[in-house]
């Protein structure tokens, strides 16, 4: 600060920390997932400082994508508050409310952080948002998210016949760009829809499948719900 260079070297420490955290996003979806958390429990509160100097210039887009990336970690830390807090304040800036890939994604990040603490008036909108630019951009990967993340909505809105459709729609896009842990996710919500519709059978299919796909991903804490 005293020699002028603090915004320039806040830039970097940013620039920097946003690859980390972008880089993330697949290692916590793998067999890396235990090195990761570890090497992100260690760099939190760089991270935490990245996100604070995005409140200022033209930084907004690179805190969307910023606490996009992050979603991953604090969910399997179960640090649902501290998310949505960040989320909500990198929606809110100036500058962040330009209808990209950031925003839409952060979108449906701070949708599932609503949805995991029960408040579904908050989830539906954020997502529904999401899928509508998400469309706009016809980001394929982005829609499919967002029909998975509705359909988990539905399911708690006791709307079953919504979900399923939701999660059948979600499930053929990422079968045709050949998405293995989209598919699998969308499997294991359709197990869900069908569990509470008791048609267990149906669910157990459900659920089977996606065990087998989800064997050679590494991806552990998807296998344990699915076992579960």
């Amino acid at each position: 600060a005293e020699t002028g260079e603090e915004a320039v070297v806040r830039d970097r420490h940013l620039d920097y920390f946003l690859g980390v955290a972008e880089e993330s996003q697949a290692r916590l979806a793998g067999a890396e997932q235990k090195r990761w958390l570890a090497r992100l429990d260690v760099e939190h509160s760089d991270l935490l400082a990245a996100h604070a100097w995005c409140g200022g210039g033209d930084r907004a887009g690179k805190g969307l994508r910023l606490v996009g990336a992050l979603w991953r970690y604090w969910s399997q830390r179960g640090q649902y508050a501290l998310a949505g807090r960040t989320m909500n304040e990198a929606l809110g800036r100036p500058g962040a409310g330009v209808r990209n890939a950031a925003r839409a994604r952060a979108l449906v990040r701070a949708s599932a952080y609503a949805l995991s603490q029960a408040d579904y008036e908050a989830a539906r909108p954020l997502a529904e948002e999401s899928l509508a630019i998400s469309r706009e951009l016809g980001d394929r990967v982005g829609v499919a998210r967002c029909l998975g993340t509705l359909a988990s909505i539905a399911i708690f809105q006791d709307a079953l016949d919504e979900a399923r459709v939701r999660s059948e729609e979600s499930l053929a896009v990422y079968r045709e760009l050949g998405r293995v842990s989209g598919v699998a996710n969308s499997l294991h919500t359709l197990g869900h829809v069908a569990m509470y519709r008791g048609e267990l059978d149906e669910a157990n299919a459900h659920y089977e499948e996606a065990l087998a796909i989800l064997a050679g991903t590494g991806d552990d804490r998807l296998i344990a719900q699915t076992l579960s």
